[in-house]
């Protein structure tokens, strides 16, 4: 009874190990081909690639908040570029209002000319070519004014276009840490699952050897009678199993 108990937990304990060789070679192969070593997956490996990830969303978060603020750059050169056309709108129309009192002004002075009176005409042409002077002068300056304006507008337009240029730079370099934090993602996923599988197969082993060890001491308990063999035949299955285990 007890030789045909030994002979069917042998071929048991053969069984075993050959099933839990089995399943860590494929386990080891299948990570060897996706580029990943077994042997060297450790927590700290873990952690490193953790890190990174994290790492690479401060990125993201970084380059987005860049983005946010040149936006908002982009709304205020806008609204300052919205603010500097008004401004220009409303002088042009002060130019045009000036040139239609310079040309009524011109009329009143040929009509001065040709007056009867030539001593009141004559204080009437000084006021009226006073007028003019001033009115030329404002028209100058209503035109040295509009040239500003104008420069300071394209000004805005180029820097428009370069802050639009530049979210357009910052936006495909989301897109691209985007896509390695999506990768880097999958790496930690997968070097946690083979870390855990590592241990796993560890955690499986020992399960297998409890396991074993507990029916070898059932069966010397239930099969062997002689006391003395009995016990030292437990000693030396425990210390078998202990051996077994730390390895």
């Amino acid at each position: 009874m007890f030789q045909k108990n030994f002979t069917f937990l042998l071929t048991t304990i053969i069984l075993c190990f050959i099933g839990v060789s089995f399943f860590y070679g494929q386990v080891r192969s299948s990570f060897q081909v996706s580029g990943s070593n077994i042997s060297s997956v450790s927590i700290n490996e873990v952690e490193k690639q953790t890190v990174i990830y994290k790492e690479k969303q401060s990125e993201i978060n970084r380059t987005i908040e860049e983005i946010d603020k040149s936006k908002n750059q982009i709304r205020l050169i806008q609204s300052q570029k919205q603010d500097l056309e008004k401004e220009l709108t409303l002088n042009q129309s002060q130019s045009q209002i000036i040139q239609k009192q310079l040309s009524e002004n011109s009329l009143n002075i040929i009509s001065a000319t040709s007056g009867k009176n030539a001593s009141d005409n004559s204080i009437a042409k000084q006021n009226l070519e006073s007028l003019e002077s001033e009115l030329n002068q404002k028209l100058k300056a209503n035109t040295t004014n509009q040239d500003k304006i104008k420069n300071e507008i394209e000004q805005k337009s180029n820097q428009l276009l370069e802050s639009q240029s530049a979210i357009g730079i910052l936006e495909k370099s989301l897109d691209i840490k985007k896509s390695e934090l999506i990768n880097q993602l999958n790496n930690v996923i997968n070097i946690g699952l083979l870390l855990a599988s590592n241990y796993a197969i560890y955690l499986l082993v020992l399960i297998v050897l409890w396991v074993i060890y507990r029916v070898i001491l059932r069966i010397i308990t239930k099969d062997i009678h002689s006391q003395p063999i009995k016990e030292a035949s437990k000693k030396a299955i425990k210390v078998i199993w202990i051996v077994l285990s730390i390895l």
